[in-house]
């Protein structure tokens, strides 16, 4: 006869395992039965890769995608709703308009046991425009204003050649207090990106 049976076994290592199952039935002639159960257990599944976010300024070349994972592994790539893309190491997107696009990435072992997905991101910025930053002053003496400027992620210089970087974001709290005139150039940075041309702006100190 055809018997199915349905079991959980807890606790096993990964290898070869013979199990036994002890059955009861309603057969009086053949009230119980011992049947082994053979069971091979594959080893844990490989470390997911390892995949960082990459950005690239609009209009330039798309980088590759790049997983770290073992040796031997076999790579594959995901697009955001889960669907197969390219299987290897690296992978190129096809995306080349402005936006964040998602993928993810998995390694199968030579046991064909897959790791977990890991998630990476690609960005496609738009080149950064001239930011805007209003000259600020204050009378000796009194609080020092902080500087503002525009943009996504302003850079900021106490030199006109733009090598002499001092504070990156807004507002910037130059930290300031003797009178005199200070000048600084403020531009805007994206990913991926060059800085922008920068503005100039003066905090004066009476």
């Amino acid at each position: 006869y055809t018997l199915q049976v349905k079991f959980k076994k807890d606790g096993l290592s990964y290898g070869a395992h013979t199990i036994p199952l002890y059955l009861n039935s309603n057969d009086p002639s053949n009230p119980s039965d011992t049947i082994s159960v053979s069971m091979m257990i594959d080893s844990l599944p490989p470390a997911h890769p390892v995949a960082r976010d990459t950005a690239v300024c609009f209009g330039s070349p798309t980088p590759p995608l790049i997983a770290n994972a073992i040796a031997g592994d076999t790579i594959k790539w995901y697009n955001s709703a889960m669907v197969f893309q390219y299987k290897g190491n690296p992978f190129v997107s096809t995306q080349t308009v402005v936006g964040t696009y998602t993928y993810y990435v998995t390694s199968t072992d030579n046991n064909g046991c897959t790791s977990q997905k890991d998630t990476v991101r690609l960005h496609i910025n738009s080149a950064p425009g001239k930011p805007t930053a209003t000259n600020k002053s204050s009378c000796f003496g009194q609080t020092t204003p902080v500087l503002t400027s525009t943009g996504t992620n302003p850079l900021w210089f106490s030199n006109g050649t733009l090598t002499n970087h001092v504070h990156t974001g807004s507002p910037y709290n130059t930290g300031l207090t003797a009178a005199g005139t200070y000048t600084y150039y403020v531009s805007d940075s994206t990913g991926g990106c060059p800085k922008s041309s920068a503005d100039t702006v003066k905090l004066t100190i009476n």
